[in-house]
């Protein structure tokens, strides 16, 4: 959802801004972009905190999660 906003169509691989040309209900339509932004990084840190709760390194998974926050396509 923040990608189609903030990214080119080049990086997506799709027309930008089709979320919201098309009238998809979004985190970005629901929230805007920086409160997305927030939520976003809000859920990534309890999944995080989750795995630090039961003791489990998961580096794999911290990576997964870390890459979804971070990517721009």
């Amino acid at each position: 959802d923040i990608l189609d906003e903030t990214a080119s169509t080049e990086e997506l691989g799709k027309p930008a801004g089709s979320d919201r040309e098309n009238d998809k209900m979004t985190y970005v339509t629901l929230l805007g972009l920086e409160s997305a932004r927030e939520a976003a990084e809000n859920h990534v840190m309890q999944a995080l905190a989750a795995l630090d709760h039961i003791g489990l390194e998961a580096p794999r998974l911290r990576m997964i999660a870390q890459f979804i926050l971070n990517r721009s396509h």
